[in-house]
């Protein structure tokens, strides 16, 4: 017992409350507390105006009310959670009428209709088989608007539990439709004899949604479609072994030595060449002479750099190459361009 009830009534210095007597000069402490908190305005609501009402409902909270009576606030409280409960029961789930199905086939115009509804699906499976089109047609009902804003036809296979569903086209009406092609049901269940069609209807607000088994489907079996393998999944894969490309074999020893020696054998054709066109070996001293550090770096550039093309034919790989042909191609570049200018001067002077 809190505070109030553990003393019910307090003596009460002030007037009455709201034209009220008390009873034998006593205030119920509820009131008194109540009175207590009342604002200098002296504002009374509706619940002040009359404090206490008689009380059909049980007590609050396992609180027992004084003299069979609740305040007037809780009593309004209650009332408003009854009426809040009652409207709840009150919301129907979501549901359908006029439900009909029909199987079309290729170049017909398509079976009889078969209709259905919430409490009475269909007793009979309905046959569908290739080059068919099975065509769902029917009205949602809820509350206001009936255009639920999902709209399924779940297809189960009740042997594997595997299932898949379809949309339906819905209105603002509530109509919804479907045609649902053989070709278009997955491949894994076309070898079920039979599926389970369910039909889910949901949307938001407060209205549950619902999934109501309509009818069976019983399926023909396609002749000329490949029987489907059951795919592996976290199973035990051979194992693999990598082939690896050998390494790269150098050509035949005679291949080899004999371009070799087709090469060597043009130097004395070039010197030859080069004699016959006015060659004068006699400015080799001269030139030396004059720039000796150009020439020399010149010309040990050149045959370093074939020495590395050489050493990349035998045994070097690119990466060992790269490194030395720029440093070697850099010397190059210096001293060939010293060695050039003291030939230039020689021929300025009119030397050949």
């Amino acid at each position: 017992m809190n505070e109030y009830q553990a003393e019910p009534y307090l003596p009460s210095p002030v007037p009455p409350i709201n034209g009220e007597e008390s009873i034998s000069g006593y205030l119920p402490s509820a009131a008194y507390a109540s009175r207590a908190r009342q604002k200098p305005s002296r504002e009374m609501n509706e619940y002040q105006a009359e404090p206490y009402l008689p009380s059909p409902v049980p007590s609050i909270n396992g609180e027992e009310s004084i003299s069979g009576y609740l305040p007037s606030a809780a009593y309004a409280s209650r009332a408003r959670q009854d009426r809040q409960g009652t409207a709840l029961a009150a919301e129907k789930p979501w549901s359908f009428k006029d439900a009909t199905v029909s199987v079309v086939g290729k170049g017909s115009k398509g079976t009889s209709k078969e209709s259905f509804s919430p409490s009475k699906p269909l007793a009979q499976p309905v046959a569908f088989g290739p080059a068919e089109t099975l065509k769902l047609a029917l009205t949602t009902t809820a509350t206001t608007p009936s255009r639920p804003h999902q709209a399924f036809l779940t297809l189960t296979d009740p042997t594997t539990g595997l299932s898949t569903s379809f949309a339906l086209q819905t209105r603002t009406t509530g109509a919804a439709v479907l045609e649902l092609p053989y070709a278009s049901l997955p491949s894994a269940l076309l070898s079920s004899p039979s599926l389970s069609a369910s039909l889910v209807l949901g949307s938001f607000g407060s209205a549950p949604a619902s999934e109501t088994t309509i009818f069976n489907i019983a399926l023909s079996a396609d002749e000329g479609a490949a029987q489907v393998a059951k795919p592996v999944r976290y199973g035990k894969l051979p194992e693999i072994h990598h082939i690896f490309a050998p390494d790269q074999s150098s050509p035949p020893r005679v291949i080899s030595v004999f371009f070799a020696l087709a090469v060597l054998g043009t130097l004395p054709v070039l010197l030859g060449a080069w004699a016959l066109l006015g060659g004068n070996a006699g400015h080799v001293g001269a030139a030396l002479s004059a720039a000796p550090l150009s020439h020399a770096l010149f010309f040990g550039s050149l045959v370093a750099m074939e020495g590395v093309f050489a050493m990349y034919y035998v045994s070097w790989r690119l990466f060992e190459v790269l490194p030395l042909a720029g440093v070697v191609g850099a010397v190059a570049f210096v001293s060939g361009s010293k060695a050039l200018s003291e030939v230039q001067a020689r021929r300025v002077r009119g030397e050949r």
